[in-house]
């Protein structure tokens, strides 16, 4: 394993502690109730848009390589997405629902 610089070492280490208590309590109600809490939506939804912006911002490596991937970008407007169907739709169909929730399964085990 290639050794990481001081800097980097230290962005990731803080990186590591505000991804786990962004993520606490998420993970948590769904784990105790079995659903996600209408605040904690928006959570996600607000995260998934910080990293999207974050994305364009970095756009590419010194390498020359793209940031993020089409796939990413696809996973990350899919809370958008989601959302934006439960204000038009007040009522969505079950296969709606079937379709989101296969594509934030996939998405997790990326």
């Amino acid at each position: 394993m290639p050794k990481r610089s001081s800097a980097e070492a230290g962005t990731f280490f803080l990186a590591a502690i505000a991804l786990s208590l962004a993520t606490w309590p998420v993970t948590f109600t769904l784990g105790t109730y079995g659903e996600v809490f209408f605040k904690d939506v928006f959570s996600i939804w607000i995260a998934s848009i910080a990293a999207l912006i974050a994305g364009a911002v970095v756009w590419r490596t010194k390498e020359g390589e793209t940031y993020l991937t089409w796939w990413g970008v696809f996973l990350l407007l899919t809370p958008t997405v989601w959302i934006a169907s439960a204000a038009l739709l007040h009522q969505r169909s079950e296969l709606l629902n079937i379709v989101l929730t296969v594509i934030m399964l996939f998405g997790s085990l990326l």
